[in-house]
């Protein structure tokens, strides 16, 4: 499905410079940079800093989570970490986007954005600059999500950065790409429905996800979505031309090909080896991990946020490249349908 071309104007829900902003009336906020980095003498890092308020009732107090994770890759170093914060430790503004936790901020526009993170391990001051480019997820930026509820979810894409990043008590500058994602739900009672709390955490539930921002040599970024919730598996990807119309794609699902498990500290069956089929876009893209071992270990939300290297073919050419597997929910069991 192609949507949203210059010449045929869709109206979206989403506004990118606008819903940059926290939103308080929502369920959750989600603000996620990443960057794909290395220093003057060469050595690749990946760096993840991720600010989340913790999906709630109305009415239930405020957490809020602060993510930093920093991969050396030529030394095979994974570090993460997750620190909780209550809603009194956070400030944010709802005209514009900034968020300060204890341990991280974020702040700045849809062309630039600042964002760092000062943890007792390592800490990150990072620059980032984008060209405006965004991928509305579903070609509208709206789909539905947990608990049939509405989640706006963009990505803004071919972003550079450099700053500075300490790390195993070596100070570094770094340069390179950014990917910057926003993300919210929408209550229920938006709606007139009526609330349906989950029946336990995600772990508990047969639930999961899997978020992939594939990003190839040849240019081409797409956002993957891969979801099984109450009962329903959706796999599809988005992806932006450069005319700024949208293709919106089916994928073949995940579990189909899904291989090298590892089984991780928090008890996780994650896969870390995939063969992503695009029939429409004549893609067939092999991704896999560079270190198996890449898990947030969490209280209150377990989930891999790994790094991966891409190889295969797309619209019938070779390609390569890399990317960032999210999985978040129940990986505790085989994943056939």
């Amino acid at each position: 499905m192609k949507t949203g071309s210059k010449k045929l104007s869709i109206p979206h829900l989403i506004d990118a410079e606008r819903d940059l902003a926290f939103k308080p009336d929502m369920g959750t906020n989600s603000f996620f940079a990443i960057a794909d980095v290395e220093t003057e003498e060469g050595r690749k890092f990946n760096i993840l800093i991720h600010q989340l308020e913790v999906p709630a009732p109305a009415g239930v107090p405020r957490k809020f989570l602060s993510i930093f994770n920093v991969f050396d890759i030529d030394n095979g170093t994974f570090k993460s970490d997750e620190i909780i914060h209550s809603e009194e430790e956070v400030k944010y503004e709802t005209d514009c986007m900034f968020i300060e936790m204890p341990n991280s901020k974020i702040s700045g526009d849809l062309h630039a954005i600042k964002a760092s993170a000062n943890f007792d391990w390592g800490s990150v001051e990072l620059d980032m600059q984008f060209p405006g480019e965004v991928i509305y997820n579903g070609g509208t930026g709206v789909f539905d999500f947990v608990g049939n509820i509405p989640t706006g979810q963009y990505s803004v894409t071919k972003g550079l950065g450099s700053g500075t990043l300490n790390f195993n008590g070596e100070t570094h500058k770094v340069f390179g790409k950014t990917w910057y994602d926003r993300q919210w739900f929408w209550r229920h009672d938006f709606f007139g429905n009526k609330e349906k709390p989950m029946k336990g955490t995600f772990q508990e539930q047969d639930m999961y996800w899997t978020w992939m921002n594939l990003t190839l040599d040849n240019g081409d970024v797409l956002g993957l979505w891969d979801i099984y919730l109450y009962g329903k598996l959706s796999s599809w990807v988005t992806m932006a031309e450069p005319d700024c119309s949208h293709i919106v794609a089916n994928v073949e699902p995940l579990a189909e090909s899904a291989s090298e498990f590892w089984i991780s500290p928090m008890g996780q069956r994650y896969p870390t080896n995939w063969v992503i089929k695009i029939p429409e876009l004549e893609a067939e893209l092999i991704v896999r991990a560079i270190k198996k071992e890449q898990e947030v270990p969490s209280d209150i939300l377990p989930k891999y946020e790994g790094l991966c290297n891409i190889t295969g073919t797309f619209r019938g050419k070779p390609v390569t490249g890399y990317n960032l597997v999210e999985m978040v929910g129940n990986w505790n069991k085989d994943r056939m349908f």
